[in-house]
Order: C-alpha cells, then sequence, then structure tokens
C-alpha cells in the first residue's frame, strides 16, 4: 500500500473530514444509507430555515416540535448505521495493526455522537433550543458527530503523527470495503 500526505487528512482535519469518509465507506456498502442521510441532511436544512424565521420573523416555536421529531427519527438511522460500520471494523482494524506492529501497538476507535436515542437526541434539541433560535442553525446532531483512534489507549494528536498513525490511517483504508460486506 501506498502512502500518500493526503491520507492523513483523515486525521489531521476535523471532524467533518472524518464524517465524510464514514458517509463515503457506508454508502458504497449500503443502499439505504445514503437515502437515510439525505432526509436527514433535507430536515436538517429545513429546521435550521425554520430556526432563524423564529429569530427575524418571530414564528412560534411550537412548530419545531415536529422538525425535532422527524430530525431524531432521520439521525436514528444514520447513527445505526455508522454505528454498525465502526464496530465491524474495530476488532479487524486491531488485530491486522497488532500483526505490523509486532503485537507492540493496538488500535481502537470511539465513536462518538449525540444520536444513539431518539428520546435523548430530542431532548438535547429541546434543550439546546434557545441557542439554536439565536445562532440561526442546529448545534447537535450527527452532524457533528466524530470518531478518534487510539493507539495503546492514547488519542492520536495531530501533533505526533508518527509511522503509527500512518499505519493506522491505511489500516482504515484497508477495511473501508472488503470487511464491512
Amino acid at each position: 500500500m501506498l502512502f500518500h500526505p493526503d491520507d492523513m487528512t483523515l486525521l489531521k482535519n476535523g471532524p467533518s473530514e472524518r464524517r465524510k469518509f464514514l458517509d463515503i465507506m457506508i454508502s458504497q456498502l449500503k443502499s439505504g444509507y445514503i437515502f437515510s442521510l439525505n432526509q436527514y441532511m433535507k430536515t436538517l436544512e429545513q429546521r435550521n430555515i425554520y430556526l432563524r424565521q423564529i429569530k427575524y420573523e418571530n414564528k412560534s416555536e411550537q412548530m419545531l416540535d415536529i422538525w425535532d421529531e422527524k430530525l431524531a427519527e432521520h439521525a436514528q438511522k444514520v447513527w445505526e448505521y455508522r454505528n454498525a460500520f465502526i464496530k465491524k471494523i474495530k476488532e479487524k482494524i486491531n488485530l491486522f495493526h497488532m500483526n505490523i506492529t509486532q503485537q507492540k501497538e493496538m488500535i481502537n476507535i470511539e465513536y462518538y455522537s449525540s444520536c444513539q436515542k431518539k428520546e435523548n437526541y430530542i431532548e438535547k434539541l429541546k434543550k439546546n433550543r434557545n441557542l439554536d433560535i439565536s445562532r440561526g442553525f442546529t448545534s447537535v446532531g450527527i452532524h457533528r458527530d466524530d470518531f478518534e483512534l487510539f493507539i495503546n489507549g492514547e488519542p492520536i494528536q495531530i501533533y505526533r503523527i508518527t509511522r503509527s498513525t500512518k499505519n493506522s490511517n491505511h489500516l482504515i483504508k484497508t477495511f473501508r470495503i472488503r470487511d464491512y460486506i
């Protein structure tokens, strides 16, 4: 496998690059994923428009309950796809990484999301409602999800990109499709 400096963007850049990676990988494997993600993004856009209407046109906040319900419904589906993908590749990546590092390093992936359960996500949306209205956008949701890589229990830091980090990035790329099917 060849290493290219652009490959490090998965680790160096922010959560949006990592979400994009998940979205691309899962959409190649599961046809329903892209539909669920698109439904979420469309609903998010509509909710954000309505948040700005509340702020600038004094619309009623009651309508947000409907948007919150639909957003949480779609978020739950996307979270299930992402969580299943991370769980499937997690163990296999670790085994492969241990082999290439002669059992010296253990790799782990942690997936962070505010949408694990529909009801909890709706509560978070309601809790952040005033903040969302003042900002004009939704501050919590799967559009803010992230994952982090750990080597021997330590998070991989941007400033310490080493051979191990390059290896872990290659591992993720290797298991994109082959081991999720």
